[in-house]
């Protein structure tokens, strides 16, 4: 950084040879996740999310906080979360608290090799590690989980009106792929994500499961009141993730 030698330069950033030692986006992609629930945000894919710092999160434009984990402990170890280090204040969370700081994934891995000690080393995390401090309960977080992507099909997908069957609008892939809203009715509303019981068809009763346990915002795969913002790759992963042994769902 060359610290004290003139210019006034302490005070600002400057350029370096250093070699950045960049952690890219997996092939598989990584899922950013609700920081509370686990829930599916959003899929970061390589080549398209490398610069991303925030995503729509619950209505609004968010930040993505930074988090790391503690390398060769799992999830459901007490000491794999760590939010922060040392004191959970803007120093010592990960990411920043008040304000966020706005890391990319790149940055989110690199911020956690500069934390890392020999005794404790760390990356980014599997886990949503919710209740960990810094108020990330309440933001989006990055993880290094794989996608699992459903991705728009080649001939698109239909968006289709709940009540009447309808088209709305036909989905295209790498085109419509972020799309969680549509024109409908004279305004733009949020797509419902919703799932069906595979190996049976429509027409059987239990094919449709707009909900799964209560018709409320927790039931609700697409939540209710206000629904959740979910791209058609997040409405195939909520099914996947609500999915059961005995009750397998999809699209």
């Amino acid at each position: 950084a060359c610290t004290g030698e003139g210019c006034q330069y302490n005070f600002k950033p400057v350029y370096t040879s250093l070699p950045c030692e960049m952690t890219e986006i997996p092939e598989a992609g990584a899922k950013v996740i609700d920081g509370a629930t686990g829930e599916l945000v959003k899929c970061l894919r390589r080549g398209v999310d490398d610069d991303l710092t925030e995503v729509l999160f619950k209505g609004s434009m968010v930040p993505i906080a930074a988090q790391c984990c503690l390398k060769g402990t799992s999830t459901g170890d007490a000491a794999y979360c760590k939010r922060f280090i040392g004191s959970d204040d803007n120093d010592g969370c990960i990411g920043g608290k008040n304000p966020l700081k706005r890391l990319t994934y790149s940055a989110n891995a690199a911020e956690c090799a500069r934390r890392s000690t020999e005794s404790a080393p760390l990356a980014l995390c599997e886990d949503a590690c919710t209740g960990e401090g810094c108020q990330y309960n309440f933001k989006p977080v990055y993880t290094s989980l794989p996608c699992e992507m459903t991705e728009i099909p080649e001939a698109g997908a239909k968006v289709i009106d709940g009540a009447t069957g309808e088209l709305v609008k036909c989905l295209r892939r790498g085109v419509d792929d972020d799309l969680t809203e549509v024109l409908f009715k004279g305004s733009m509303v949020p797509i419902a994500a919703q799932c069906c019981l595979k190996g049976t068809s429509t027409g059987d009763a239990a094919y449709c499961k707009r909900f799964i346990g209560s018709d409320d915002n927790d039931g609700c795969i697409g939540g209710k009141n206000p629904l959740k913002r979910l791209t058609y790759s997040a409405n195939a992963a909520e099914c996947a993730r609500r999915s059961s042994e005995s009750a397998p769902l999809a699209l």
